[in-house]
């Protein structure tokens, strides 16, 4: 392992730990980016495009949810009244 590697693990390894001690809990897929940009098969800039890329996706997908119509047996939706 090469000294930027040692570098850039013990900075990352920093990073984790303060982020842990705030609450956070990284994903497996945020995990496996951090390796790669560790060990130079990945730079920086494509794990940040990678995390975007999941964290939009994932918006999106909640969105879709919370958009979805209701069921008249579910009771009205966002949009929708009861008549009295």
């Amino acid at each position: 392992m090469s000294s930027t590697e040692l570098e850039r693990r013990l900075a990352h390894e920093q990073a984790l730990a303060s982020t842990r001690i705030e609450g956070h809990v990284p994903t497996t897929e945020f995990l496996a980016d951090c390796e790669a940009v560790i060990s130079g098969a990945m730079t920086r800039e494509q794990a940040r495009a990678a995390s975007l890329s999941r964290a939009l996706a994932k918006d999106l997908a909640a969105l879709d949810l919370t958009s979805a119509p209701h069921s008249p047996a579910s009771g009205p939706g966002p949009a929708q009244t009861r008549d009295a």
